[in-house]
């Protein structure tokens, strides 16, 4: 998962500090969850999987038009 987010998280041009702020997150926590210091417990893993999937729907939606 740790590399997915970080994957995403880039492709969507969002930095630690904004994707965290989506998320409730501090930057803190999103860099363990990148490097796999932290695992996101279920109820975050989804707000995650949730927030980047609207996300990249939305980006590859846009890119369609």
């Amino acid at each position: 998962m740790k590399d997915r987010i970080k994957k995403l998280r880039k492709l969507l041009g969002l930095n630690q500090t904004d994707f965290g702020s989506q998320i409730g997150a501090s930057q803190a926590m999103i860099t363990s969850y990148e490097t796999g210091r932290v695992i996101p417990d279920e109820s975050m893993r989804i707000l995650i999987v949730t927030i980047l999937a609207f996300a990249v729907n939305g980006l590859s939606l846009a890119r369609s038009l």
